[in-house]
């Protein structure tokens, strides 16, 4: 099922269609109201005096009231070649004088209200009626009140209120058509410049990520979603430079542990002597195990690369949790190494919002660093702690420390300071700063306790209410346990 095209100016021409079109009709029948009032006008004023000079003809006499009124007269006053005419006139008795009979006689309420003129059906034919009050001498001198009646059917009217109609009908269709044709076009010309940024658009190369330009002609409305496609632009730029960086970093590093383990394997096929052949296939295996933990760096990197770009997957997580979790991994190593890890944790739950995983995984690259470059005997303690609207992790070690020169450097990808012998892919502290950054903190490097040693600090904001309590500590003694004094593994 196709979706259908919707055009912006076709969406905005109709809702002004529909709002014209109902001021239009609403003016249609203000018009056809008038065009009647205006046909009526004359020809009322004109019913009115026939029914006064008809009342003007009546008699009162000794034998009661008379219409004296000759046939040429009357023909003249009621002959119409259009309308057909008829009257009534009656005393205040209801007594008829002259006239024809089916006109509705009055009550007295509506004889007060005179004289009147109202529409109205007389034998299933609509007629227009008008009704005054007369007062005629009468024999004893005294005024006859009299009620006249005339009524006429409506066709000449009808003929004029047409006329006015259309007279007034046509200009105001006029002025409906020209303000509707006049906003297609004005629309169309406002939205000439959304065309231009399509062509413009359209005719750009896959690899052209540079800002959309905007010109003096641009219009206000449209120059937000400009700003916001070139900020889209900036980020994909952005994206795509941190995996070109990647590509080419991996790239370099995955091809010396791969040509080592090549080298490696040749090696093996052309030993004879068992032994030499389990050696060789030990060093096989120890560069396998360094490719992989490689790549598992570089694929833990890449992830959170692209978490900057993306809603990351958040959540309410007790930092005390995570970093003794973290601990527990590096006891073993700790402990073969001779190194006493140690763990001291906020003294109640310390929940901040972030990626458990993420949050893990930087945790662990800090206490590995540390063990990997302490020397046997040393310390090293990682701990929880929460002051001025920030949740600290902080990992202590007591080694031979990092030269001030080389603090940031050396949370640049593959940087690895020169007299360590250790081995390693210098990820781990990357990996750091990109899960800090995704999670708006801040990673930094002090000294140690004395000058002696690292201290590699992350402050994560959250907003804690009670002050810095207390904390446990636990320490490496075969396994993290909860105790009063620190051991050192062995």
């Amino acid at each position: 099922m196709t979706s259908r095209k919707k055009s912006l100016r076709a969406q905005v021409v109709n809702w002004l269609m529909v709002l014209f079109g109902i001021l239009l009709l609403i003016s249609i029948a203000v018009s056809y109201v008038a065009a009647v009032d205006f046909a009526n006008l004359p020809y009322d004023h004109q019913l009115l005096a026939t029914a006064r000079t008809l009342g003007s003809h009546v008699r009162d006499s000794r034998n009661g009231p008379s219409l004296d009124l000759a046939d040429a007269i009357r023909d003249s006053l009621l002959y119409d070649e259009d309308d057909r005419t008829i009257f009534r006139i009656t005393t205040s008795t209801g007594q008829m004088v002259g006239g024809d009979a089916p006109l509705p006689s009055l009550s007295d309420e509506e004889a007060q209200s005179q004289p009147e003129l109202i529409t109205t059906e007389i034998a299933g034919v609509a007629m227009r009626i008008g009704t005054i009050q007369l007062r005629v001498p009468n024999a004893s001198g005294d005024a006859l009140p009299l009620t006249v009646q005339i009524a006429e059917t409506l066709n000449k009217r009808s003929r004029l209120a047409r006329k006015i109609f259309f007279k007034l009908l046509i200009p105001q269709i006029i002025l409906a058509a020209l303000p509707i044709g006049g906003l297609w076009l004005g629309v169309g010309s406002g939205l000439a410049p959304l065309e231009r940024l399509k062509v413009a658009l359209t005719a750009r190369s896959q690899y052209d990520l540079s800002p959309v330009s905007v010109d003096e002609d641009t219009p206000d409305e449209v120059r937000p979603l400009i700003d916001a496609f070139n900020e889209i632009l900036e980020r994909m730029r952005n994206l795509l430079d941190s995996q070109q960086r990647f590509v080419a970093d991996a790239a370099h590093q995955l091809r010396t542990p791969l040509a080592g383990l090549k080298t490696q394997a040749e090696f093996a096929l052309r030993l004879d002597n068992p032994r030499e052949i389990r050696d060789a296939l030990r060093q096989v295996l120890a560069g396998a195990e360094r490719g992989s933990s490689l790549a598992s760096q570089l694929l833990t990197l890449a992830r959170h690369e692209r978490s900057q770009h993306d809603e990351a997957p958040f959540q309410r997580v007790d930092l005390n949790a995570i970093v003794r979790e973290a601990a527990t991994q590096y006891v073993d190593a700790a402990m073969a190494k001779g190194v006493d890890l140690g763990f001291e944790a906020h003294a109640t739950p310390l929940i901040v919002s972030g990626d458990p995983v993420g949050l893990r995984e930087m945790a662990g690259n800090l206490i590995d660093n540390a063990v990997r470059y302490t020397q046997s005997g040393g310390r090293v303690t990682a701990s929880v702690s929460a002051h001025g609207g920030l949740a600290t992790v902080r990992v202590e070690d007591n080694g031979p420390g990092i030269p001030h020169g080389d603090r940031e450097r050396v949370f640049e990808r593959f940087y690895r300071g020169l007299g360590t012998n250790q081995e390693g892919s210098g990820l781990g502290l990357a990996i750091v700063r990109e899960i800090a950054q995704l999670h708006g903190a801040t990673a930094t490097i002090d000294d140690g306790p004395g000058s002696i040693g690292t201290v590699f600090r992350v402050d994560i904001p959250t907003a804690p209410t009670a002050s810095d309590p207390a904390k446990r500590v636990l320490h490496t003694s075969g396994e993290l346990q909860e105790t009063g004094a620190r051991a050192t593994g062995s």
